[in-house]
């Protein structure tokens, strides 16, 4: 799935230290139904940079608690575009009825966490080049040409036809998964789901109840250099996040996280 010669460097990632520095500035400002989600491993790979994009869900009550989180996203976005400019939350649609919840059933809303570096790390990867510092709009011009991209691959038969394969490939590319597990997973999904998948299994995911940034590839695939380096660096990313000082004294406050164990 490259389309040209990579002839810019690629920006690192942040470290899991200056995540942690980057939370733990917004955290107790933050009510406990939003500061929660700033620590799942999802968003903090995000945060990181390493992804371009993820999200996160909300439980809410009422349509006033609904009109409060959008003021408080607001806020924290006018914070971040002082401290942190390449870093925005969204709200995305209005709240719905998630079928995981049992009677009664409280309203969802779905909020989005987008990294100008983490599309910035992707697009040079995919040698579709985009450029931070052009800021949001910038952003938007550059996924059309990936869309338009990913739309040309399948007219010249480089990827399968069919718009469920797009979806599965232009949501890997914003996840940050590598191009091999993309390719894998839309095979698999195209082919009646009748091979064998292997989990990325990227270590110190899942000590909360969270959505995890694991990904699946064919087995024969295990040693792809990029899935490789992908599953090492997200993984030291998250050591150095979780293992940190500040978090383990968060963590340790009772009833204050929603731990998986």
């Amino acid at each position: 799935m490259e389309s040209a010669k990579r002839d810019t460097e690629i920006p690192h990632a942040l470290t899991g230290g200056k995540v942690v520095e980057i939370v733990s500035n917004n955290f107790d400002e933050l009510p406990v139904k939003l500061r929660n989600h700033l620590v799942e491993s999802n968003v903090v790979l995000t945060l990181a940079g390493l992804k371009p994009q993820s999200e996160f869900f909300i439980d809410i009550d009422t349509e006033e608690e609904s009109k409060i989180l959008a003021n408080q996203i607001n806020q924290l976005n006018a914070k971040f575009n002082e401290t942190n400019p390449e870093i925005s939350f969204l709200l995305v649609g209005d709240p719905f009825v998630s079928g995981s919840h049992k009677d009664p059933k409280p309203l969802t809303q779905m909020i989005s966490v987008k990294n100008l570096i983490g599309a910035e790390r992707i697009s040079k990867i995919r040698m579709i080049p985009f450029e931070a510092s052009s800021g949001w709009q910038g952003a938007e011009i550059w996924w059309h040409k990936v869309v338009a991209n990913v739309e040309k691959l399948q007219r010249d038969n480089q990827l399968p036809q069919g718009e469920h394969v797009s979806q599965n490939v232009l949501s890997g590319w914003m996840k940050g998964y590598p191009d091999q597990a993309i390719l894998d997973f839309t095979d698999f999904d195209n082919t009646g789901r009748k091979k064998k998948l292997q989990d990325s299994n990227i270590p110190c995911v899942g000590i909360y109840r969270e959505a995890q940034p694991n990904y699946d590839f064919y087995p024969e695939h295990a040693n792809d250099p990029q899935i490789r380096e992908n599953i090492e660096q997200a993984g030291r990313i998250l050591k150095e996040f979780y293992e940190s000082d500040w978090h383990r004294k968060i963590a340790s406050e009772p009833g204050l996280l929603e731990k998986n164990y």
